[in-house]
């Protein structure tokens, strides 16, 4: 008995201190799967919905597909520790997890935000590490799909859309030769990453994120140099290529009010010779809130896109707008959401733009349980190159509509 008692107390004591040290763990995370079909007007890799006469194993693309979707189900851990002084240090380590065994084991293929930093009350906090831009963070109190669903406006808003060029229709910029394309995704989270936060003071916040990367030289058909980071083009001259991102945002978030200005910067995106051009966009977003009830939203934003010119040594630029009207309503366990986004032509290249429309229902069992159904129709323009972003979906040439619709359930933890 009085074995047994010992045997209890030091237990209890290694338990206890194992306890205090992991008090400031948190594990959370998310499964959100669903079963969907999606499908394609034009599959085969044609241009303006005329079917080749030879289709070769590359272009016969599958013009619809049924799938289960993992999403953007995670896992992570984060916490934090009282450093004094009024400042505190934390951690967060999140990963892709794999929920529909695609991957073939428990994990996905990529890191989602993780990182670690010091925070204080009144200077605001400091993290390194991997984490989504405040340009992409600006967008998210409007976003309906979690930025990753096929119906989510991220297949639109945030991107300058492909730029390959259409064969017998009007040319879209190429990459001519330096082997970067003009096309651009601008909802990301950066890699090798500072970022800076403000503290929220009457509602406003300030973050600005800098993603360095490595600095690499190519030569003049935008390879990379043979003898490593520091190489010669073919006149023997150094080209250095700056890859690094820089993201900022300005928020106001009240009771009413959401209100965010954003923009980000990717250096060097395209090069040509000695020339480097930058690809850039802004946007604002703002969103009327009904408290827990909904919200109306709108974004309206402006990309600029480098590509390489005809002329040697030489980028050119192309603008392109869009803008986005979405909103959500709950009305007991029943939650309705639309968005509707129309991205215009890329600079004066005529029917480049594309539409989508997206409706989503859910059922919430409880406040971390819900049930969903989900639709979505995305429509290009006669050129437009414009695709379901998420996941292996079907993948249609320029012009096609896509379409699609999905059912699943989403569990928080």
């Amino acid at each position: 008995m009085k074995k047994t008692i010992v045997a209890l107390a030091v237990a209890a004591a290694f338990s206890s201190t194992a306890f205090a040290d992991n008090a400031n763990v948190t594990v959370y995370g998310k499964v959100d799967v669903d079963f969907e079909s999606v499908k394609t007007s034009n599959p085969n890799g044609t241009s303006n919905n005329v079917v080749p006469t030879t289709i070769t194993a590359a272009s016969a693309l599958p013009g619809s597909m049924t799938r289960v979707a993992t999403n953007a189900s995670r896992f992570g851990v984060k916490g934090s520790e009282d450093l004094g002084e009024g400042l505190s240090a934390f951690y967060q380590f999140e990963v892709q997890m794999d929920a529909n065994g695609n991957s073939g084991n428990g994990f996905g293929n990529g890191t989602r935000n993780s990182g670690v930093g010091i925070k204080s009350a009144d200077f605001g906090s400091v993290t390194f590490g991997v984490w989504d831009t405040p340009f992409k963070l600006s967008h998210n109190k409007i976003e309906l799909f979690d930025n990753t669903h096929f119906a989510s406006s991220t297949n639109l808003i945030g991107r300058s859309g492909a730029t390959t060029a259409v064969t017998g229709g009007t040319p879209l910029p190429v990459a001519g030769t330096t082997g970067t394309a003009a096309s651009q995704n601008f909802n990301t989270r950066l890699k090798n990453v500072v970022q800076y936060a403000s503290p929220v003071i009457e509602g406003f916040e300030g973050k600005l994120a800098y993603g360095t990367d490595v600095m690499i030289s190519t030569n003049v058909n935008g390879a990379v140099a043979a003898t490593g980071p520091v190489g010669l083009n073919a006149a023997g001259t150094n080209v250095a290529i700056d890859k690094s991102s820089l993201s900022y945002s300005l928020t106001y978030d009240q009771e009413l009010f959401y209100v965010a200005l954003a923009s980000e910067a990717v250096f060097d995106a395209a090069n040509k010779g000695t020339a480097k051009g930058d690809n850039k966009a802004s946007r604002a977003v703002g969103a009327l809130k009904f408290g827990d009830a909904g919200f109306v939203g709108v974004t309206v934003e402006k990309m600029s896109i480098t590509d390489s010119a005809a002329a040697a040594n030489t980028v050119e630029s192309h603008s392109r707008t869009g803008f986005e009207l979405a909103a959500s309503y709950k009305l007991n366990a029943h939650r309705f959401g639309g968005a509707f986004v129309k991205m215009g032509d890329l600079g004066s290249y005529k029917d480049t733009g594309a539409s989508q429309l997206s409706l989503r229902y859910g059922f919430n069992f409880s406040k971390r349980t819900e049930a969903y159904v989900m639709y979505s129709q995305l429509t290009n323009a006669k050129y437009g190159q414009y695709n379901f972003s998420a996941g292996n979906v079907v993948t249609g040439a320029a012009g096609a509509k896509l379409t699609g619709f999905g059912a699943g359930v989403s569990h928080s933890f």
